[in-house]
């Protein structure tokens, strides 16, 4: 492994395949958008992770660049499962063995198979815990999909998560509550961050089916979007908080002329789009539109053990 090594991030989806390469000091390299065989990835779950490894590793980079390279592979939010929990006293149980315990009354899937990662706080007299799951097997098949000859993956983590990454690496250090909004083709996913920590976490569906290849914004969405956008920040508000802003990735908005029917602020939340972070050089780079997320992931690759520690499922 070189001192300074490149960082690879690759994001999926049913349709395509997002890589994306930096430089350590982070310099984008290169984002490659392919469109993969339908039956590969269904409802964002690797499927044939023997035939995406061999896609990879054909299409998309080099066993040069694999060698001197740290790799981050994000898992869909569609597939993540998050809960924050108040914990009880109870000294005679193990702290863990009570966490799970409570956390799958919330999950729809047996923790005894999952990856498990839990972040505990403190406030006052009590302990809480944040905990994200996912299927083991979920996991597994992501994993799976990564050329390993050299064990260069380091990172399997959340897509917002490589978002948050991606914006503190240009400068964007929020202090307070701040959302990320990131579509595509099928789902889309509502993040809030508050200093670093998930604190609200929903993907839906998309209402209808459409793809990048469009040339106007339907008009399902764009009301779809603004109304959930806005049921969001009234319900911070009604809790006392306040979202300092949504940032805005994926499908429609990292195009210029798809802005128009988004509403520019939602009462005294803000809109940015993520693109905004980028030098007008940067923006000339081909596929950096839809390659948002995995330059994150390439990002965390590059600086694994400052970035994705708390929240990466990868196990050696």
């Amino acid at each position: 492994m070189p001192i300074f090594p490149i960082g690879i991030g690759i994001d999926l989806s049913d349709t395509y395949v997002h890589v994306a390469k930096v430089s350590y000091f982070g310099r984008i390299i290169e984002v490659q958008e392919r469109e993969i065989p339908s039956g590969w990835v269904v409802d964002e779950k690797v499927v044939e992770s023997e035939k995406l490894k061999f896609f990879l590793q054909k299409n998309c980079f080099s066993q040069e660049q694999i060698l001197r390279s740290r790799v981050a592979i994000l898992i869909p939010e569609s597939r993540m499962f998050r809960c924050s929990l108040r914990l009880p006293k109870d000294k005679k149980k193990p702290l863990r063995s009570a966490v799970v315990d409570l956390a799958q009354r919330e999950i729809p899937f047996p923790l005894s198979s999952a990856d498990v990662l839990m972040n505990f706080s403190q406030q006052k007299n009590e302990m809480f815990a944040d905990v994200e799951a996912v299927e083991g097997e979920v996991i597994k098949n992501l994993v799976a999909a990564v050329p390993q000859e050299h064990n260069h993956l380091k990172v399997v983590e959340p897509r917002s998560r490589a978002l948050l990454d991606m914006a503190n690496m240009r400068g964007l250090l929020p202090s307070g509550f701040v959302g990320f909004v990131d579509a595509n083709e099928r789902w889309v996913t509502i993040t809030i961050f508050n200093k670093g920590q998930v604190v609200y976490s929903r993907a839906i569906r998309q209402p209808i089916s459409f793809d990048q290849n469009q040339k106007k914004v339907p008009s399902v969405f764009v009301d779809f979007l603004n109304d959930l956008l806005d049921e969001i920040v009234l319900y911070y508000q009604e809790d006392h908080k306040m979202i300092d802003r949504f940032i805005l990735s994926g499908l429609f908005f990292t195009d210029q002329r798809f802005r128009g029917p988004f509403k520019t602020s939602h009462g005294e939340v803000r809109i940015e789009f993520i693109d905004d972070l980028f030098s007008l050089k940067e923006k000339k780079i081909p596929h950096l539109f839809f390659g948002m997320a995995a330059i994150g992931a390439a990002f965390s690759a590059t600086r694994f053990t400052t970035f994705s520690r708390p929240c990466n499922f990868f196990r050696l």
